[in-house]
């Protein structure tokens, strides 16, 4: 890629034009594949970059967020500036979305043709502080020199911002947490208090056991956690359940108690899921501008991921989905896990190692292609096609027997087994009681044992025993709204 002269920028010009090319065979005017059942056509609409802020840069030669003109999507945002201008300009601490101008791509292309007239015309440095200005590099062989691709590519629309490095991957979620743990100490909670706290909480299985060194101090260093994605997703419930059982009567922390509760609200709605999510978008971007504003009243630094957080929901309305690069990344750790004591040529090796996991995955049921589904059932003795499992993947992700998770109709329980019946699902709960009335405070004691659709589990939560046989639990965002 860096041999191109265009680098990423030529690249992805390349990538656009191998699948929608001028000329032949197109994913536009539709490919016809031949299958053992006959022949079908298949067509495709480009729609996006999915991206980091990073890579977004490389992609179109926009400065960057590192630049004055730190967003590509807006026309009046300046990372310099403080606070909304007469003259419409806003900087990173404006919270209101309302005030944020919509770049077009008509625009943002007289901006590129400026930049091919000023190249000829202005002296080098002249011409350095003109591409600073417009927040663009002058790139000949970039994408956004390339008119033949208007009509197909739209610089604006299609910058689709990943929620994933936005918010936990170095995002505003990890400078929430360190800010949140900052004034919880400054009040008299120490850092020690919390880890210990973790230690005591129970994640869903899918995720593990929490371990207090996520929160050590090594970690909280500068102003920010030092975390991967994975982590930040984790902490955020566990910090959640902390403030609400110890600090929500504290005055002192009201704006952090809130503070956190719009974060664990926010990744929750995120982490429902490509489908579920959108359907959310104005609460969403409701607790955004909230969370936007907290952020600015109890931190003093101001970074562009706080201000591209906004743009996710936009990415949202406009796809109709949420995407992240959670799908491309996850991957990782069974390709590096593969990888260990290769010695012959890596590239071969790591392929077969990986398509040997998914083929024995397929062998113990995990289904790639179904919406949900038992993970090596077994058959149920004396009962013609009845199946369970201690497994199961649903809508909600993956869950396991023992998980405790959270019914439609404020109901709690803890899972037993999953069964399937032909095509039905079906979920063996032990459901518990509320105590005193309180929403996510539930005994152990004389549990009744029902049966329930998996359509009715709305997520696995993480919790703790607040006192002997009676449990808290983190209700799911999604049951919170």
């Amino acid at each position: 890629m860096h041999t191109l002269p265009g680098g990423a920028s030529q690249l992805a010009r390349m990538v656009l034009r191998l699948f929608f090319p001028t000329a032949g065979d197109s994913l536009a005017s539709g490919i016809v594949i031949n299958g053992p059942d006959g022949s079908y056509l298949v067509k495709a609409k480009f729609v996006g970059f999915l991206a980091d802020l990073k890579e977004h840069k490389t992609i179109t030669e926009w400065k960057g967020t590192a630049g004055n003109v730190c967003c590509l999507q807006c026309t009046n945002v300046n990372r310099t500036a403080v606070g909304a201008h007469a003259d419409g300009t806003v900087g990173l601490d404006c919270s209101d979305p309302g005030l944020f101008r919509r770049r077009s791509e008509d625009h943002l292309r007289d901006i590129v043709s400026s930049l091919v007239v000023e190249k000829a015309r202005m002296s080098k440095t002249a011409f350095d502080k003109f591409q600073t200005k417009v927040g663009i590099n002058y790139c000949p062989y970039g994408i956004l020199l390339d008119t033949s691709l208007r009509g197909l590519y739209d610089p604006v629309e299609h910058i689709i911002v990943d929620w994933m490095h936005t918010m936990c991957s170095d995002g505003v979620g990890n400078t929430c947490i360190w800010t949140a743990m900052h004034f919880l100490k400054t009040t008299g909670y120490s850092t020690e208090d919390v880890r210990d706290f973790m230690s005591l909480c129970s994640l869903p299985s899918k995720y593990g056991k929490p371990d207090p060194s996520w929160l050590h101090d090594s970690r909280l260093s500068g102003t920010s956690l030092t975390a991967f994605s994975s982590v930040v997703l984790n902490v955020v419930p566990i910090l959640y359940l902390f403030v609400e059982k110890f600090c929500s009567m504290d005055r002192r922390l009201r704006d952090v108690v809130r503070y956190v509760r719009l974060l664990y609200m926010i990744m929750g709605i995120l982490a429902s899921g490509p489908d579920e999510a959108p359907h959310h978008c104005a609460i969403l971007r409701q607790n955004i501008s909230a969370l936007h504003a907290l952020y600015v009243k109890l931190s003093d630094d101001c970074k562009p991921k706080l201000y591209h957080m906004h743009h996710i929901v936009d990415g949202m309305q406009w796809l109709g989905k949420l995407l992240s690069c959670f799908v491309c990344e996850r991957k990782h750790r069974q390709i590096k896990s593969s990888a260990l004591h290769v010695f012959r040529h890596l590239e071969y090796t790591v392929l077969h190692d990986v398509v040997n996991r998914q083929c024995q995955q397929l062998q113990d049921g995990v289904e790639l292609f179904k919406n949900q589904f038992l993970v090596n059932p077994r058959e149920v003795c004396g009962v013609p096609n009845l199946r369970r499992s201690a497994r199961a993947v649903l809508q909600a992700g993956g869950m396991y027997a023992g998980d405790i998770v959270w019914l439609r109709g404020a109901r709690c329980g803890r899972v037993v087994f999953f069964y399937e019946f032909g095509t039905d699902m079906v979920v063996h709960v032990s459901l518990y009681r509320t105590v005193d009335g309180m929403p996510d405070l539930f005994t152990e004691e004389s549990p009744v044992d029902v049966f329930v659709d998996t359509a009715e589990v709305v997520d696995a939560c993480t919790w703790f025993y607040d006192s002997p046989s009676c449990l808290r639990v983190a209700v799911p965002p999604l049951a919170l709204m």
